[in-house]
């Protein structure tokens, strides 16, 4: 069969010394004539909403920038503040207020500290005035970016709506003690601690948590793209296979593997972490106000329905929906990894691979095992562990488990009282 294929062997090598030159071609790196970076060419490609983000935090300004330093120290006041105050959960009981410590408090003090990693995080990925991402999102297909800003506008409007509705409780709450005999003192602890906690979370480090997420969904779209390059690449140069090529093929794909890796490594270092805090500090939103509930209710406490309506209706559905956002846009790059490995064992591929490695028995569990090594170059990994599809099911299906069987003790044991 004639080979309409245009590559040469001698064009593989004159394109493919290292993944260096790769890295270099593919910024428009030309012999030292490149444009010198700046934050402005950051900011003139970023869309309008998205821009928001990166705006507010000041996180393209140099380390020493007054403001940036400004910014950035009164939020993590402000957030031991507010931590300390949710873990106290002050409340008025008998005449008297006291705290309660309680493990719904517990977690919404962890959930408020887990912004300290998020935001030193955020700034140390962006030390190099957002170059990095620059070279991460210029690459981005424009429907990919489009989705990306429409995620800011919903994070937007959805941080709103929540300081909002802080404002309505924070005064109702005030209302509803005037006849009581509520020291005065609490009163304006309630109209002080709440509503500068939604004035920080519009205005302040709330939107590290948003920028957070978006950024992984950024992350995870490049991640993507990269490794459909490679698997556009690899299945090409083995349909067009010639015998005197397969050296330079198998050092082709070695070299996009290297390439992607170090063109991820910074990104996946520090958002990587980011992630690795936005899943723990889930996992803790979602299980200790369960635990907290079965635990009053096994002790023999009233629970009233309502609290529990907003539990498993509002609270407990909007946690499952951030974790299912997060481990869907993160697995995303694992599963388009797997289609690549599926891609090649198709008959005509897997034929090709095994004229490559000849009379070798285990020539091609030696490359697909390979393959299946590097995954860990390319994908998310939380705490050293691949985010795979595996893992998904494994953490949604628990965590749907137990807040059903939670969801189904607490609703029997309430109607039972």
């Amino acid at each position: 069969m004639e080979n309409n294929n245009n590559y040469t062997v001698s064009d593989y090598q004159k394109t493919d010394n290292n993944a260096e030159d790769l890295e270099k071609m593919e910024r428009g790196d030309n012999g030292g004539m490149k444009k010198p970076y700046s934050k402005a060419d950051l900011l003139e490609i970023l869309p309008k909403h998205f821009k928001f983000y990166f705006k507010i935090t000041r996180v393209l300004e140099p380390k020493n920038d007054v403001r940036k330093q400004l910014f950035k120290w009164i939020n993590l006041i402000f957030i031991f503040v507010h931590a300390i105050c949710f873990a106290a959960n002050l409340t008025y009981s008998d005449g008297v207020v006291k705290p309660v410590v309680s493990l719904s408090s517990i977690s919404s003090c962890i959930g408020n500290l887990g912004c300290i990693p998020i935001l030193y995080g955020t700034y140390k990925y962006f030390d190099d005035a957002g170059e990095d991402f620059y070279n991460i999102w210029k690459y981005l297909l424009k429907e990919k970016q489009q989705s990306v800003d429409k995620l800011s506008i919903f994070f937007r409007k959805l941080i709103f709506f929540f300081a909002g509705s802080i404002m309505v409780l924070t005064v109702a709450t005030i209302l509803s003690t005037m006849q009581d005999d509520i020291p005065l003192w609490a009163n304006i602890y309630t109209a002080v601690v709440w509503p500068l906690f939604a004035l920080l979370m519009v205005y302040g480090y709330g939107n590290f948590y948003m920028f957070g997420i978006c950024l992984i969904v950024c992350v995870s779209h490049a991640a993507n793209t990269e490794i459909i390059k490679i698997r556009t690449n690899v299945i090409q140069k083995f349909s067009d296979y010639k015998e005197e090529g397969e050296k330079i093929i198998l050092k082709k794909l070695a070299n996009d593997f290297l390439r992607t890796s170090a063109k991820l490594s910074k990104v996946y270092k520090h958002i990587g972490k980011i992630l690795s805090i936005f899943l723990v500090t889930i996992m803790f939103a979602i299980l200790f106000p369960l635990a907290d509930t079965v635990i009053s209710i096994v002790q023999g406490q009233n629970v009233f329905i309502g609290q529990l309506i907003f539990l498993f209706g509002v609270y407990m559905p909007i946690q499952v929906y951030f974790a299912i956002l997060l481990l869907s846009t993160s697995i995303s790059p694992s599963n388009e990894y797997t289609v690549f490995i599926e891609q090649l064992q198709k008959p005509d591929i897997l034929f090709t691979i095994s004229r490559i490695y000849g009379s070798e028995a285990h020539g091609m569990l030696y490359f697909f095992t390979g393959l299946e090594t590097s995954r860990k170059d390319v994908v998310w990994k939380i705490f050293g562990i691949p985010l795979t599809f595996a893992v998904y099911q494994k953490v949604i299906g628990s965590l749907v488990s137990i807040i059903i069987l939670s969801m189904t003790f607490a609703l029997r044991s309430s109607v039972t009282l």
